[in-house]
């Protein structure tokens, strides 16, 4: 079985086989060597001076094919990305390295080339969960006011209600100065 290939500019362009040993494909097409196991459109960078394919490795090695394989890292969503296959560059997006592990609050920075703790968010996100935290308390305390001002309005043991609301609204008053900075605080930011 012979081969026949023909070149393009930069690449293999056609590339047929013929049982008949004494066929020749005709003007522009070259008889490949009996080991050939090229394609179309491989570039032409890939064969040897006997229009053999030259192995991945050598290619690798002489830089004739780019080899960014291996596992990336998203920079912005820290999503994990494999390229398996050669010459994919892997682009502005991607990185080698790894993302900090169990760390939420973290950035890429690119002069660094490491991933860093995003301080402002970190702080950002502890600031809302205590603002959370405190709006659940005040909401808790006042669903249990309910029963004490029931219980006053109909002059039901009223002394020890009022008692009651007043410890109430106490706990309030204390939680609401730390509550208003830190909502002010985050208003701001």
């Amino acid at each position: 079985m012979k081969t026949w290939i023909k070149k393009g500019a930069d690449k293999i362009i056609g590339c047929m086989e013929s049982a008949d040993e004494s066929y020749h494909a005709g003007e522009g097409w070259e008889e490949a060597p009996n080991d050939w196991n090229g394609t179309s459109g491989i570039p032409l960078t890939w064969l040897d001076k006997d229009n053999r394919v030259i192995p991945e490795y050598i290619r690798i090695e002489k830089g004739i094919q780019k080899d960014h394989r291996g596992t990336y890292y998203d920079i912005k969503t820290r999503q994990q990305q494999v390229i398996d296959k050669l010459d994919v560059e892997p682009g502005e997006n991607l990185t080698k390295e790894k993302p900090l592990e169990n760390e939420l609050y973290q950035t890429f920075d690119k002069q660094k080339n490491r991933w860093v703790i995003d301080t402002k968010k970190k702080e950002r996100a502890k600031k809302e969960e205590r603002l959370n935290e405190l709006d659940e308390r005040i909401r808790e305390i006042e669903n249990s006011q309910a029963r004490p001002l029931r219980e006053k309005e109909l002059n039901i043991e009223a002394e020890k209600a009022s008692k009651l609301l007043k410890e109430y609204q106490a706990e309030i008053e204390k939680i609401r100065p730390e509550r208003n900075k830190l909502e002010a605080e985050l208003k701001s930011a």
